[in-house]
């Protein structure tokens, strides 16, 4: 069954399916007696005759002067998803993370929609962190407030504001995730220590839960890069692997 088409109008590529593996290891030094975690997880690809958003920033030209770098080996705002730009969480209340390149912009916007296409998140004042003024960086954006339904697909949109007075110059992204319906515990990443922090991401992997894994893996990064590294490469977003967090 192909993923459904939201009322935003993005459209995607079509891809035959490829499986991508993920290998999650926990730092020997990490802790004494921690022994290797490997996981080898599949990401497909949406099916043949199927189409999602694109989970980059399109190069549509503008009227006004755009807000972030367009030459030719500038990095476009891009949303961290695997290759068919559809994810799986368990969290009512999601963690979403995004590439945002240097910008000028004057603040944020997240939109969410349902299956229907009706808006059921609005969050306007997203406040860019300072560091993307002069350089890219990853952003991590917690959705508070929206109580998402499990067993329901959306689609989330994020705005760069590139001016308050003309938003047809907005860089705007889009992504789709699945709230799944689970009983696997997540806790909070600040309370795990580096060999709980792999363990929790690879039962995530191994559930082939998206958001999850991407939430411990990029906690893990501070104490194995390799490993962040690793599920970037996963999902064909290599490029952004050494791009750091955003503050």
């Amino acid at each position: 069954m192909g993923f459904p088409q939201f009322k935003s109008g993005w459209m995607g590529r079509c891809c035959a399916p490829l499986f991508m593996s993920l290998s999650l290891i926990a730092p020997a030094m990490a802790s004494p007696g921690l022994f290797p975690l490997q996981v080898s997880v599949n990401f497909p690809n949406a099916p043949a005759g199927s189409g999602s958003p694109s989970r980059t920033a399109g190069g549509a030209t503008r009227t006004g002067q755009p807000c972030v770098p367009k030459g030719p080996n500038d990095k476009p705002l891009t949303v961290l998803v695997p290759s068919n730009n559809v994810g799986k969480t368990v969290a009512a209340e999601p963690t979403l993370f995004l590439y945002v390149p240097p910008t000028t912009a004057v603040g944020g916007e997240v939109v969410i929609l349902d299956e229907a296409g009706e808006e059921v998140y609005f969050n306007d004042e997203f406040t860019l962190p300072e560091s993307l003024k002069t350089e890219g960086g990853i952003v991590r954006f917690h959705v508070t407030g929206a109580d998402l339904e499990a067993g329901q697909q959306y689609e989330w949109i994020f705005s760069l504001v590139c001016s308050a007075n003309d938003r047809s110059n907005d860089e705007v992204v889009t992504g789709i995730f699945e709230r799944v319906d689970s009983e696997m515990a997540v806790p909070s990443p600040d309370e795990l220590s580096p060999a709980e922090l792999a363990s929790a991401a690879t039962r995530f992997a191994q559930a082939g839960i998206w958001n999850e894994t991407l939430l411990y893996a990029a906690q893990l990064r501070q104490f194995n890069a390799q490993e962040w590294a690793n599920l970037l490469s996963a999902v064909e977003l290599d490029d952004l692997a050494n791009i750091p967090f955003a503050n």
